[in-house]
């Protein structure tokens, strides 16, 4: 028979499922908010390795496009300072015209400069990049004032597309030579040593400034890689603390919660009392609470017992309920 303590103690001790489940909750829902915003930062990192690649294939076509578009005037500028006249007499105008839609490319050497003053690069590639447009607009400056040169000899029709091109002032003393002075002097501009200085610095200036561009473009493109990485790492490690947190959890709750109801049930089948010091706070005040009511059987059935040794009757009724239970079973 269960004996209940003269003097129990009501505090049973154990971990209570309530104080546990409630910091649990909140420290998934952290670890959850922190994965949200984790994964927001990879986006936004990877938007932004995307617009950085994106931005730096545009720096570099721009510097390369300068390069182009002298070579093209240079081109053209040769062959008509060169064969200003075909064969049957007429003006050579193919070239002019090519250099004319050159001219409306937005290509020349100021006008690459001015859009890289507003490009988000180092100060390096802006300054290669004034260097050769500074070689650029020095070479259309000689270009142009070849091409008026010949055009005083051979009269260039005022019709678009050659009134786009802005020819160049000649100074009295030019204006006062011979035609063919004028054609030498205009050959001699274009074949002269400083005009292949001014072509070789548009040149090397412009692969400097891709080089550049290049360099600080995988300069950035690696740190975003890293920071994604990281981050991705970080990612993995709070979605497996969470995984182990619960997983901890699930162990705590089957060792102290389910393990202990079983016994409870095996021993309560057998109407024997139950330990009060394993499970969690409350599986243990309900095994106090069972006690206590198996106690209280008990000892009503003692007061019962020893009534009934001193009147028959209720020997007789206990008798009668026994066999009333027996039948019932």
């Amino acid at each position: 028979m269960y004996q209940a303590p003269y003097n129990k103690n009501t505090d049973l001790g154990g971990v209570s499922a309530r104080k546990t489940v409630l910091p649990v909750a909140v420290f998934i829902a952290v670890l959850h908010v922190i994965i949200v915003v984790l994964i927001f930062q990879i986006n936004n990192t990877s938007s932004k390795l995307s617009m950085n690649m994106r931005a730096y294939n545009t720096y570099v076509s721009d510097a390369t496009a300068l390069i182009a578009g002298s070579s093209l005037r240079c081109e053209t500028t040769n062959t008509f300072v060169l064969m200003p006249v075909l064969d049957n007499g007429q003006v050579n105008l193919y070239p002019l015209e090519a250099f004319a839609e050159e001219m409306g490319q937005g290509r020349t050497g100021s006008q690459v400069a001015d859009r890289f003053r507003d490009y988000d690069v180092s100060k390096e590639a802006k300054k290669q990049i004034y260097q050769a447009g500074e070689h650029s607009d020095r070479l259309l400056e000689t270009q142009l004032h070849a091409i008026a040169l010949v055009d005083a000899v051979y009269p260039v029709p005022e019709t678009r597309p050659f009134t786009d091109i802005p020819m160049a002032e000649l100074t009295e003393e030019e204006k006062s030579m011979s035609d063919s002075d004028k054609l030498a002097v205009a050959r001699n501009m274009i074949l002269g040593t400083e005009y292949s200085a001014e072509k070789d610095g548009v040149s090397q200036s412009v692969a400097a400034a891709v080089g550049t561009l290049k360099e600080e473009s995988g300069r950035q493109s690696a740190t975003m890689r890293r920071r994604i990485s990281i981050l991705r790492i970080l990612v993995w490690t709070v979605t497996i603390t969470i995984i182990l947190v619960l997983l901890i959890v699930f162990v705590m709750f089957y060792r102290l919660l389910i393990i202990p109801l079983y016994r409870f049930v095996r021993l309560i089948g057998l109407g024997q009392s139950v330990s009060e010091s394993q499970g969690l706070k409350e599986v243990r005040l309900v095994a106090s609470a069972y006690n206590d009511l198996l106690w209280q059987k008990d000892s009503l059935e003692e007061i019962l017992k020893s009534a009934a040794e001193k009147d028959p009757g209720i020997k007789e009724m206990l008798e009668e309920a026994e066999k009333n239970m027996d039948e019932q079973t």
